[in-house]
């Protein structure tokens, strides 16, 4: 019997002992705990349920809140304080972050509320809140934290003034350009047609003196000098005429129609081999291509790159390839020949008016105005020109058609 008795004491004392180690542990454990949330740089507020008793905070709640959060003994003081939705609706109290942790288990990111602090003062929170669980699933506390974004939201409200203000200057801004393009395209327009009656003029008056020359009998280098004289009214007529057209190509609406760029194409190399027969080569011509864009102006862009392509391949049997390649999900058209090609540093450069890759192997002389016309009906339908070419090996000419415009 005292053997038992000392079995029983001893086996009391070792519990004894084991649960004031535990409360010891625990103790540890909740004074780390209220350290670390005691240091936080946010807001965090824990109440316990279903008392609603507020069982700890930090002081950078009241802080945030600039009132003494802290000596709020239960939820029902602490869900009056007032809150509002950023479009002004006052805050229910079934909304608020921890309650919803609370009564419903919820899991509650970054939810932002406007909150009335202790003087008066608005600012923003961002607001996160979580249930806390036994073993059993049980919630049986549930914590808030607190994070100040007024700083924040204040940049940001003043960035977006800052880019409102910028997207209507600049909206303004283009809008001005926009006139004065318009009113400098009009004046050109009417400067360049004015310009045809001085040229036609000279160009009469160089009729009648070639008259006069012939009868007088002059010798041929006399009569050679009205020629060159001609010649030269007769390539300002043609840059007049050019400026014109590039002029119009801006001025006109497009329309979008169904396009079949393969045929389009072997009807205007017929008609290149049809007018220069001795010559020898192929066209090579991808079929059943087909874009919408602007049925005239696309004939007028193939047309004067393809004439192009002719033209700087007179020195040999021409090789001339119409096709499309497919580059970042967007159709690519090209036109390749095998002709003289150029160096490309001066790829951007042939698009400019009245400029030339070189002379023609013929000795024939341009105007330097297909390219530049080519360039603005692809940027009238929105699109991309570019071309790329080695000297003595051919050129390549790419073109994609936006189709916002068109």
């Amino acid at each position: 019997m005292g053997k038992t008795h000392k079995n029983n004491e001893k086996v009391l004392q070792e519990t004894n002992a084991a649960f004031i180690d535990a409360k010891n542990k625990l103790e540890e454990q909740q004074s780390l705990l209220s350290v670390v949330i005691e240091n936080l740089p946010v807001g965090v507020i824990i109440a316990e349920v279903p008392s609603g008793k507020i069982v700890l905070g930090n002081i950078a709640m009241e802080t945030i809140w600039r009132m003494p959060l802290l000596r709020t003994q239960f939820l029902d003081e602490y869900i009056n304080f007032k809150r509002f939705h950023l479009d002004g609706r006052r805050y229910l109290i079934s909304e608020l972050s921890l309650i919803r942790a609370i009564a419903g288990g919820e899991i509650v990111i970054e939810a932002e509320e406007i909150i009335e602090r202790g003087d008066g003062s608005r600012g923003i929170i961002q607001t996160n809140a979580a249930p806390i669980k036994n073993a059993n699933g049980t919630v049986i506390a549930a914590v808030s934290t607190n994070i100040d974004i007024s700083a924040r939201k204040q940049t940001e409200e003043r960035l977006k003034r800052l880019s409102d203000t910028f997207e209507q200057q600049v909206f303004e801004r283009t809008a001005q350009i926009q006139v004065t393009n318009q009113e400098l395209g009009s004046v050109i327009y009417s400067m360049s047609h004015d310009l045809y009656s001085p040229l036609r003029g000279i160009s009469g008056f160089i009729g009648f003196l070639s008259e006069k020359l012939e009868k007088k009998q002059v010798d041929a280098e006399t009569r050679s000098y009205t020629d060159r004289i001609q010649g030269i009214v007769n390539r300002m007529e043609h840059m007049v005429g050019a400026i014109h057209f590039l002029l119009d190509i801006f001025r006109t609406d497009y329309k979008q129609q169904e396009i079949k760029l393969s045929e389009m194409v072997a009807e205007i190399a017929a008609d290149f081999k049809n007018k220069s027969p001795q010559r020898t080569g192929e066209f090579i011509i991808e079929p059943h291509l087909v874009c919408c864009a602007d049925k005239e102006a696309i004939r007028e862009l193939l047309n004067n790159m393809l004439s192009n392509a002719w033209k700087y391949t007179t020195h040999k049997p021409y090789r001339i390839e119409f096709g499309k390649i497919v580059k970042d999900g967007q159709p690519v058209y090209f036109i390749k020949d095998n002709g003289i090609g150029f160096d490309n540093k001066n790829a951007t450069q042939i698009f400019r008016p009245f400029s030339q890759l070189g002379g023609y192997p013929t000795g024939e002389t341009g105007y330097g105005i297909g390219l530049a016309i080519a360039h603005a009906i692809i940027k009238k339908h929105l699109g991309d020109l570019w071309a790329d070419g080695e000297e003595g090996k051919g050129a390549t000419f790419y073109f994609t058609l936006g189709g916002r415009e068109t």
